[in-house]
């Protein structure tokens, strides 16, 4: 069963390989044996919120990762916010792909703010400040128990100076549990030092001023934010995978998790230069 992910308005161009299913193990796109797509059969194109869409493969394009992907002729809406890169996924197969609810919650949720706080101390100040921007819940692996997988994130994001931070991380609502899955963090530039400048006062000889400039710094890294895209079961076993998506202004980010028996580890990944 492969898996493939598209930017928006992804149908005129390949869809980017991510991995899939092999028949025994979750695969990345470039493993020995890694699911591959066929010209003519049928596909079912998903995203968070929205109900999977049938189509089929096309014939294989470039993709904007540069491997070669199939088209599939299915409009692809951006996802928000705007300019947040990828925005649906592709995956073969006749079963449900969601079996149990997957519901994105617009609440002010204390505990995953404090939970955000206790996975950032030595890397963010406390006194930044920050807001939830995303919660998924869903009961996982069909235990009756339901799992949070949310983001938080610097306020200002990025800040004029660039700096910012962003985090994904799941939340164990029968237990409290944090896991972190992923983060960035963008340190604020460091104060210039000034530099004296020597001046030559013309008609005085070598008599000299001094006056100051301040020193150019390199810009700061990209900021790299993180969302989920989708929440479903990829094989067919009732449990549920997790897709995720982050961007910079550089490029566009899609990762493939598998849970294991408490957490999600990272299978697979793609990357699309903007």
């Amino acid at each position: 069963v492969a898996l493939l992910a598209s930017t928006p308005g992804g149908g005129n161009q390949g869809w980017v390989p991510v991995g899939g299913w092999s028949g025994s193990a979750f695969v990345d796109a470039e493993a020995a044996g890694a699911p591959q797509w066929t010209q003519g059969r049928a596909v079912r194109v998903s995203s968070l919120g929205a109900r999977a869409i049938g189509s089929e493969f096309g014939a294989d394009r470039s993709s904007c990762s540069g491997a070669d992907g199939p088209r599939i002729r299915v409009p692809v809406s951006v996802m928000p916010p705007a300019g947040s890169g990828f925005a649906a996924i592709a995956v073969e197969g006749s079963w449900p792909l969601r079996p149990r609810a997957v519901v994105e919650v617009d609440a002010d949720v204390p505990e995953y703010v404090d939970a955000a706080r206790e996975l950032l101390p030595g890397r963010v100040p406390r006194s930044t400040p920050g807001e939830v921007v995303q919660i998924v819940l869903a009961d996982m692996n069909g235990d009756g128990e339901e799992m949070s997988v949310v983001v938080f994130e610097s306020e200002e994001t990025p800040a004029r100076d660039g700096s910012g931070f962003s985090l994904l991380f799941t939340y164990d609502n029968a237990t409290g549990r944090v896991t972190e899955l992923d983060s960035d963090v963008v340190d604020p530039p460091p104060e210039p030092d000034p530099e004296p400048v020597v001046t030559t006062v013309p008609g005085a000889g070598p008599t000299a001023s001094t006056s100051t400039t301040t020193t150019t710094l390199p810009p700061p890294p990209p900021l790299e934010r993180f969302r989920v895209l989708d929440v479903a079961d990829l094989n067919g076993d009732r449990v549920y995978e997790l897709v995720t998506r982050s961007w910079t202004d550089d490029e566009d980010n899609v990762q493939f998790y598998e849970l294991g028996r408490r957490d999600f580890s990272r299978v697979a990944e793609s990357t699309c230069d903007r």
